[in-house]
């Protein structure tokens, strides 16, 4: 209601087992606990009343109030083949942690994934992330490229919190105002391609 129907569900399985220990639940069976979390959402989110026994969750006449209008998009994220096997099953789009050569060549492998399930593409989302560090013309040309290789959607990261991960230098901002420029700076380059 918030976003004016505008929200996305990410959802991703998530390398850390740590996480799973911590929460008393087995690293090994995540994949199918996350199939199944997806088919509970979207029936809390379509339906008054639900009754579900499966695998992991067991939930007896539950609902939520309000429920969504309309579904709410679910897109995966990761960088594993089963991800994108699940995203073509199962999902409205896919999330990549970057938009450089592997991730545009993986839109084509998602597609021959919907294909395989006898899903379309056009209904299906491709979102690419860039890292200000490359500057507005590298903003463009990856904006370019990604949207060659059918991307969908870009989105800007500017933190410097993955930097090191990804390889890009940091873009050392400390305050809000500098994030906020450079988004504005991005989107009157990028905007509208």
């Amino acid at each position: 209601m918030l976003s004016g129907h505008r929200l996305r569900l990410g959802m991703g399985t998530g390398w850390n087992w740590v996480e799973y220990e911590s929460l008393g639940a087995s690293y090994a069976t995540r994949a199918r606990r996350l199939d199944e979390q997806v088919e509970v959402l979207r029936r809390l989110w379509s339906t008054p009343t639900v009754t579900f026994h499966g695998e992991f969750h067991h939930i007896e006449r539950a609902g939520i109030l309000p429920r969504p209008e309309t579904p709410i998009p679910i897109w995966f994220g990761g960088g594993a083949a089963p991800m994108l096997r699940r995203a073509a099953r199962l999902g409205d789009g896919f999330i990549f942690g970057h938009a450089g050569g592997r991730a545009r060549d993986a839109i084509g492998v998602l597609r021959a994934e919907l294909a395989a399930c006898g899903r379309g593409t056009d209904e299906f989302g491709y979102e690419g992330l860039v890292d200000w560090s490359v500057g507005v013309e590298g903003c463009v040309d990856v904006a370019d490229a990604w949207a060659q290789a059918g991307g969908t959607h870009l989105s800007l990261r500017t933190f410097d919190t993955a930097a090191e991960f990804m390889g890009v230098r940091p873009s050392g901002f400390s305050t809000v105002d500098q994030h906020l420029e450079a988004l504005g700076s991005f989107v009157a380059a990028v905007g509208g391609r």
